[in-house]
């Protein structure tokens, strides 16, 4: 997949904050503060729906379909990694 398709602001924010995630990780650990957790993943999750709420993942355009499923899943398995380490389970469908 070809990630230089995506350029919305809003595909960039979702990015931005997904690329931030093993920082939050070693920082929560080294300053034994796993409250940074749950707010990456409130955080995540509230950039995560501007993202899918501004910007068509299904379309017509097959190579853009790709990068924007590819962003998705990325969100996917960052909030999946989040909720494990902090002990929460989370389901495989909703």
């Amino acid at each position: 997949m070809d990630l230089d398709l995506l350029g919305e602001p809003d595909e960039l924010e979702l990015m931005r904050k997904l690329a931030e995630l093993p920082e939050e990780i070693s920082q929560a650990a080294a300053r034994y503060e796993p409250h940074r957790m749950t707010r990456y993943a409130r955080e995540l999750a509230s950039v995560f729906h501007v993202f899918y709420t501004n910007c068509r993942v299904l379309g017509d355009d097959p190579a853009l379909t790709s990068a924007r499923l590819a962003m998705v899943m990325a969100a996917r398995v960052a909030l999946g990694i989040v909720l494990r380490l902090l002990g929460v389970s989370a389901p495989e469908r909703m």
